[in-house]
């Protein structure tokens, strides 16, 4: 197993910070960023002007499961996909490869630095989502309810479950922007088609779908939610699933684990040609 040396752990630091400082200074970044800033306005705006008598008769928590649970999921799958679809692929898929992969740094180590990059550049978009939040709680009851930091928490683990799936796809497409569009398009519609049919319609868990242990993101505001049930109908019997706390980190750190390395070792191995 090779070690890690203090070289390693300053390429580290030097890859992680030209990255983030390349997604920093990035038209995609900015363009993220304002419309990020946008989305929270208009569904605060949406939620305080249509609903805001039924708002003020509930609480913090039920506010905060409500906005949570209006397509933010799909949003962070939008940033993952912009943030790791092309973080491999922008090397491989490209000339830059000639100039980056040549210094004396391991690719693993780059890895990282870019995964971390990427994190740390999701993070600030999903740091806007729950400022929006916190302020829609503050206005309606003057106070914001104390599980909102453990959805900060899921939804932080969410967002490295999603960066890791998505650099699975920049390691295989050689051209960034297909990377990106195959991983909005599986955690945005696969996914949640697939996960969908199996759960309601089959009855099977889907425990194998990262979507849908991100549902814990907005579901820690109920404590009373239904984890499994049957309801029959004329024609067929209809399941439901919800994942469980432990569950969901469970799902959260499998695909981490396994996506992260299985992309890495695609990265580390792959040839430059050209």
């Amino acid at each position: 197993m090779a070690s890690i040396g203090a070289d390693d752990i300053r390429n580290y630091y030097v890859g992680t910070k030209f990255q983030f400082t390349y997604y920093f200074r990035s038209r995609r970044f900015i363009g993220l960023l304002i419309f990020s800033i946008l989305i929270t306005i208009l569904i605060l705006f949406l939620d305080l002007h249509y609903d805001y008598s039924a708002l003020k008769a509930e609480n913090s928590a039920a506010f905060l499961y409500n906005y949570l649970s209006n397509g933010i999921i799909a949003y962070f799958a939008i940033l993952a996909a912009f943030f790791g679809g092309d973080m491999i692929s922008m090397d491989l898929g490209t000339s830059t490869a000639f100039y980056t992969l040549v210094q004396p740094i391991k690719r693993s180590v780059l890895y990282l630095g870019r995964y971390t990059a990427a994190f740390l550049s999701t993070l600030a978009f999903v740091s806007i989502i729950y400022i929006g939040a916190i302020a829609g709680s503050l206005y309606l009851y003057r106070t914001v309810s104390a599980l909102i930091l453990p959805s900060f928490g899921f939804a932080l683990l969410y967002m490295l479950a999603l960066i890791s799936f998505a650099t699975l796809f920049s390691a295989i497409f050689k051209t960034p922007s297909i990377g990106l569009v195959v991983s909005i398009l599986f955690l945005i519609l696969v996914y949640p088609a697939i996960q969908g049919i199996i759960s309601a319609l089959a009855g099977i868990n889907p425990w194998m779908f990262v979507t849908y242990a991100g549902e814990m993101i907005y579901l820690v505001f109920s404590k009373n939610y239904v984890v499994y049930s049957v309801t029959h109908t004329q024609f067929a019997y209809l399941y439901t699933f919800n994942p469980t706390g432990d569950e969901a980190i469970l799902i959260m750190i499998g695909y981490i684990i396994v996506f992260s390395l299985v992309s890495m070792i695609v990265f580390t191995k792959k040839e430059i040609k050209g």
